[in-house]
């Protein structure tokens, strides 16, 4: 491969399925970015030999579409992506490399600015380059979102950005070709060393996560206890949905911090957001406030919440919730 130093590189991950699971929507900005310098945004796609998710990056707005395959890219095991992602550049390094928000994604990307002695830059939600510089001016939220900083990394190349989780969404265009390079050299070697002994799933496995569901149905200290997240969950159920709650909830050890939503757990940007007995504090509102449609129910006309929701109830969840997965029921009976 002839890497240019004018290209921008995403890392998109490939799910146990085949299909694309991070990265593929930030090829939109690395095109842009691209543009900026006069080169191509690059795919690349690692650890499917399928094919899905490479044929998925070529219909989102790549450049460029290379399929990395080695039977030893582990999906427990950065490692093994580094020194591949490694080989790759070989040819030469491209001018920046982009990663997505999920846990492997954000480690691998770690482990690359070690390798390449370079600068990194976590949660960014926008990039641009300005007329004029080399560099890439990163847009992330500080102090609980309250905030947006610019920074760049200047001097070392290729520099390194991480999304933050659903601040992107795919695009579409060009359709090009799929270039496949196999990985090899001591790919082996670590791949024995970082072998899966074991698999066990954790509680809750298999369910629908946060930051899959179309619909998230939210608790708060409002809900008042663990049992009253029942209802919560018949109505999630109902609507095809998962269930959320703010710090306030995982403090008092009723849900797990799988759930929660927030500065300090997870960023979701669902179609529909029903925030049930939750205040709207920032530390809350920054990981939610990209959700299509907000729905708050809250008994304090005063909340917070209600400055950020389509649509708001002030009254008792206690009440709200049942009569309205009572009127679902009725409405589809």
């Amino acid at each position: 491969m002839n890497a240019n130093a004018k290209d921008i590189w995403v890392f998109v991950e490939t799910a146990p399925d085949g299909l694309a699971a991070c990265g593929i929507e930030l090829l939109d900005t690395a095109a842009q970015l691209a543009d900026a310098y006069g080169g191509a945004s690059v795919a690349v796609v690692a650890g499917s030999a399928d094919g899905t998710a490479a044929a998925e990056a070529a219909l989102c707005g790549a450049d460029r579409v290379v399929k990395l395959i080695s039977g030893a890219l582990s999906g427990v095991s950065t490692d093994t992506y580094a020194a591949a992602l490694s080989q790759l550049m070989e040819g030469g390094r491209p001018a920046a490399l982009l990663f997505g928000a999920s846990p492997l994604s954000r480690e691998l990307a770690a482990r690359m600015a070690c390798r390449l002695r370079t600068g990194i830059t976590t949660d960014f939600t926008a990039a641009r380059i300005p007329s004029g510089s080399d560099s890439i001016v990163w847009t992330r939220p500080v102090f609980g979102g309250a905030y947006m900083a610019e920074t760049t990394c200047s001097g070392a190349r290729p520099q390194i950005g991480v999304a933050k989780q659903n601040a992107f969404k795919r695009g579409g265009s060009a359709r090009p070709a799929v270039e496949t390079v196999e990985a090899g050299g001591s790919l082996s070697k670590i791949a024995a060393l970082c072998a899966l002994r074991e698999f066990v799933p954790a509680a809750g496995d298999g369910d629908l996560s946060i930051e899959d569901a179309q619909v998230v149905v939210a608790g708060g200290r409002g809900v008042g206890s663990a049992e009253g997240f029942g209802q919560l969950r018949e109505l999630a159920e109902l609507l095809g949905g998962a269930v959320a709650c703010s710090r306030a909830v995982t403090d008092a050890d009723w849900m797990p911090n799988s759930a929660l939503v927030g500065q300090t757990g997870k960023t979701i940007a669902p179609k529909l957001y029903i925030a049930c007995g939750i205040s709207g504090a920032m530390q809350h509102t920054c990981g939610m406030e990209d959700s299509d449609c907000v729905i708050a129910i809250n008994k304090d006309p005063e909340a917070p919440i209600f400055e950020i929701a389509k649509y708001g109830v002030v009254g008792d969840l206690n009440a709200v919730i049942p009569a309205l997965i009572e009127e679902i029921k009725r409405i589809r009976a």
